[in-house]
C-alpha cells in the first residue's frame, strides 16, 4: 500500500500487468483501524473493480471525402447512428483503443478482406498545426461485399488467446414510402429507416424549375401541422421549401445524396410530380427597391426611375405624387399632383 493522503491509501501497485477487461474483488476487514489504532471500520468492506477493455469504441462510418489529401481525420468521418450497423458495400470501422496499438492484421479476427490504417489527428505540440497519426486509432477498411452479420474480433497481441468481439450487421436499403407537397413552401415525407434531419443533402432534391429546400424537421408528438401529422412508429418529416405558386413541378430524389442516419442511400431514385397552389395573400409583396422613407428628386430630373420588385405578383397599382416638400407639415407635400396606374412586373 501507498499513502497518498492522510485517510486515503491505494489498494494496487501502479506498476504490474493486469490484464484488460478483468473484474477483481477485493475486501477489507472491519479490523483495519485508524493510524492511531483505537479505531476501526463499523463493517467490513467489499468492492469489485473491472480494469479497462482494449478496445474502447468501434464505430462504423462513411468518408465525407474520400478523395481528401488527409481523408482519414475524423472530421471528415459521417459516423452511423447505430453504432452496430455498418454499409454494406467497402465499409469503414474506426477502432479505438486504450493505448497505442500496432497495424497489425494478426490481431484483428473479421473473415473478410481489410486493410488498417492509423486515423489522423493534428498534432497539440506543432505550431503549425501539423497532422500526424493518432495509434490509439485504426481505421479499418473492409474490401467488397460484407454478409448480413459481422463479427469482429480484437486482441491485444498475438500470444492473446481470447478475442473482444464486437458484432454488426447490414440492413435494408432506405425508400421514400410517400411524399405529399402540400404547397409552395412545405412538403411532408414518410422514409422507410429515420434520417438524421440536419445532415440532409439539400442537393439531393433536384425540382426541373426554381426550387429551394430551406431546411427539414423531424415530425413528432409535439407537431402541430395538420397537413403533415405525427404517426407513432412512422419516420416523418417535414420539408420546408421555396416554390413557385401555381406551377408543375416534377421533383427527383438522387438515391446516392440521400442517406439516412446510418449513411444508407436511397435502393433507386425517388421522382413524383405535383402542381402548386395559387399564392395566399399573405404571400404577395410589393416594394421600391432601396427605398427610404422619401426621396427627394430635384424637378428637373427627367426621367425619373425607381426600381419596384414584387413577390408572387404580375401587376401593381402604383400611385406618384408631384409637389413641394414641406418637412413641417404632416403630408410633408403641398399640393401635390397624384396619378395612378397600372403596372405589369416581374413576378421574383
Amino acid at each position: 500500500m501507498k499513502e497518498t493522503h492522510k485517510n486515503a491509501v491505494t489498494v494496487f501497485p501502479v506498476s504490474g500487468d493486469w490484464g484488460y477487461d478483468t473484474s477483481y474483488s477485493f475486501s477489507v476487514a472491519a479490523s483495519l483501524t485508524s493510524a492511531r489504532g483505537n479505531i476501526g471500520l463499523a463493517t467490513p468492506i467489499s468492492k469489485t473493480i473491472k480494469t479497462n477493455a482494449f478496445l474502447v469504441s468501434a464505430n462504423p462510418f462513411v468518408y465525407l471525402r474520400a478523395d481528401a489529401q488527409d481523408k482519414n481525420l475524423p472530421s471528415n468521418f459521417s459516423f452511423a447512428q447505430d453504432k452496430t450497423v455498418v454499409f454494406p458495400e467497402n465499409p469503414q470501422i474506426l477502432l479505438e483503443f486504450y493505448e497505442e496499438v500496432s497495424l497489425d492484421p494478426s490481431l484483428l479476427s473479421l473473415g473478410v478482406p481489410f486493410t488498417l490504417q492509423y486515423a489522423l489527428k493534428n498534432d497539440e505540440n506543432s505550431k503549425t498545426n501539423r497532422v500526424i497519426s493518432d495509434k490509439k486509432k485504426v481505421v479499418v477498411s473492409i474490401q467488397g461485399t460484407v454478409p448480413a452479420t459481422l463479427k469482429l474480433g480484437v486482441r491485444a497481441s498475438k500470444e492473446d488467446p481470447s478475442y473482444q468481439f464486437v458484432n454488426f450487421h447490414t440492413k435494408v436499403a432506405n425508400e421514400i414510402l410517400s411524399y405529399t407537397n402540400i404547397d409552395y413552401k412545405q412538403a411532408c415525407m414518410v422514409t422507410r429507416n429515420p434520417l438524421s434531419s440536419y445532415q440532409i443533402n439539400k442537393k439531393a432534391f433536384v425540382f426541373d424549375s426554381y426550387g429551394v429546400i430551406s431546411w427539414v424537421t423531424d415530425v413528432n408528438q409535439y407537431t402541430t401541422n395538420k397537413s403533415c401529422p405525427y404517426q407513432a412508429g412512422k419516420n416523418t418529416y417535414l420539408i420546408n421549401q421555396m416554390l413557385n405558386p401555381s406551377s408543375s413541378y416534377h421533383l427527383i430524389i438522387k438515391k446516392d445524396l440521400f442517406k439516412d442516419a446510418d449513411n444508407y442511400p436511397l435502393a433507386k431514385d425517388a421522382s413524383t410530380d405535383f402542381k402548386t397552389p395559387v399564392a395566399k395573400n399573405e404571400d404577395k409583396q410589393v416594394s421600391i427597391l432601396n427605398a427610404m422613407e422619401y426621396t427627394l428628386v430635384p424637378k428637373y430630373v427627367t426621367p425619373l426611375s425607381i426600381a419596384i420588385t414584387s413577390t408572387n405578383l404580375s401587376q401593381v397599382t402604383v400611385k406618384v405624387c408631384q409637389g413641394t416638400f414641406n418637412p413641417v407639415a404632416e403630408s410633408q407635400m403641398d399640393a401635390p399632383v397624384c396619378k395612378t396606374k397600372n403596372l405589369t412586373v416581374n413576378n421574383l
